[in-house]
């Protein structure tokens, strides 16, 4: 998550809005009116999401990789390391 902190400090917006609920408003979860779209539709927003989606999909792909290559043996008889290792993975996002 470190990198979409970053890319929102640089385009000058708040990084603590990631911490917020996505399938609501950003003014809803801030005590004002709810008429805006979900956070994670939000077109201000919206591209730090997908940014964050990608992040995790590149972190899991690497991971996997680097178990089936580097555990040949226990890639393919046990998946449970596997899932240990992807969740622990997603945490760090």
């Amino acid at each position: 998550m470190g990198a979409v902190q970053n890319a929102m400090q640089r385009d000058g917006l708040d990084p603590s809005i990631m911490d917020l609920d996505p399938t609501k408003s950003v003014a809803s979860q801030m005590k004002k009116e709810d008429n805006g779209p979900p956070l994670k539709d939000d077109p201000k927003y919206s591209k730090y999401f997908k940014m964050l989606k990608m992040v995790s999909c590149c972190c899991r792909y690497i991971v996997i990789e680097l178990f089936t290559t580097l555990c040949p043996d226990l890639s393919g008889s046990s998946s449970n390391y596997l899932i240990v290792i992807i969740r622990a993975c997603q945490s760090e996002l």
